[in-house]
């Protein structure tokens, strides 16, 4: 037999039914324009024909309500349809760090190299977060274009920079999976980082090409209050903030200098340093009302 060779036939993958009909290119197998129709599929039959990234992993679920349209030419896929998921396992590897999916929900939307999620919920490192939007394929990457929610995420779960601590917020992720930028509007009652606690912090933070930075940050130190304004660099540890401060301890800030200034009081400061370790405090500050400062030099 060869040429193009048409017809309908169902398949049984792993105990579910598959209906397919399309034509297949006889002389080169690899040439397809296929239909495909499920009630429900179990991942594990058909992740080996699907084309993921290396840094991607798929290892169980179901697929559910499948329609999918399924070309290939010359070794390049197409794909349009739509398809349900339901308890997707698997793992994404950034750099160093690997992510531990599960649970994942959802229905996703295809349109060639265009992926609409809508409705999603996923446990990252068993923290829930639900993410809708678009991700469209690329030859080296992907482009972003998501909104995430999570109300609840422990810090320490999906980073390994040593902060710790519960927060909650809504962000738009764009640009790609090699260079992501986050716009985040977080909350917490709670951080912690090698020794430095904040009891309430919230503002609006944006990570872009390895640096983390906010401009209307509040935070609150017993009863302490602050606005900061400063960034963070991912790569070297390096952070600059300028802080405007009412009734605020100092000495939460500069308890591991060598000449650590106690206290609490009002004004504006600038606080340098790298890692854990403040190197420079600047500013104009005065003691708080009926409190009393020290400061070693």
């Amino acid at each position: 037999m060869s040429g193009m060779s048409k017809g309908a036939f169902t398949a049984d993958v792993d105990g579910s039914a598959i209906t397919l009909n399309g034509k297949i290119d006889m002389n080169n197998v690899s040439n397809f324009d296929l239909f495909v129709q499920a009630d429900e599929i179990d991942t594990a039959g058909i992740m080996s024909f699907v084309p993921l990234r290396k840094d991607l992993s798929v290892t169980s679920g179901k697929l559910q309500d499948l329609h999918l349209n399924l070309k290939s030419e010359d070794g390049k896929y197409i794909m349009s349809g739509n398809v349900g998921f339901k308890g997707l396992t698997g793992t994404y590897k950034r750099g160093n760090t690997i992510y531990n999916i599960t649970d994942g929900t959802g229905r996703i939307m295809l349109n060639n190299d265009q992926i609409v999620i809508s409705r999603s919920s996923w446990r990252v490192n068993d923290q829930v977060t639900k993410i809708n939007g678009l991700v469209t394929l690329g030859k080296d990457e992907e482009y972003l274009n998501l909104n995430v929610v999570a109300d609840k995420v422990a810090l320490e779960a999906i980073t390994d920079v040593g902060v710790t601590g519960i927060v909650g917020g809504r962000a738009h992720i764009g640009g790609t999976t090699v260079s992501p930028r986050v716009d985040a509007t977080i909350a917490s009652d709670g951080i912690s980082y090698n020794g430095y606690y904040i009891d309430r912090l919230q503002g609006n933070i944006v990570y872009d090409n390895g640096l983390v930075r906010t401009d209307d940050a509040h935070l609150s130190i017993g009863e302490g209050s602050a606005k900061i304004k400063g960034q963070y660099v991912a790569d070297t540890g390096d952070f600059d903030a300028t802080i405007n401060t009412q009734d605020l301890p100092l000495g939460t800030f500069t308890k591991d200098m060598i000449s650590p200034v106690t206290g609490n009081i009002d004004g504006e400061m600038r606080i340098l340093g790298k890692n854990n370790q403040v190197t420079d405090v600047v500013g104009s500050v005065e003691r708080s009302p009926n409190r009393h400062s020290r400061c070693c030099s």
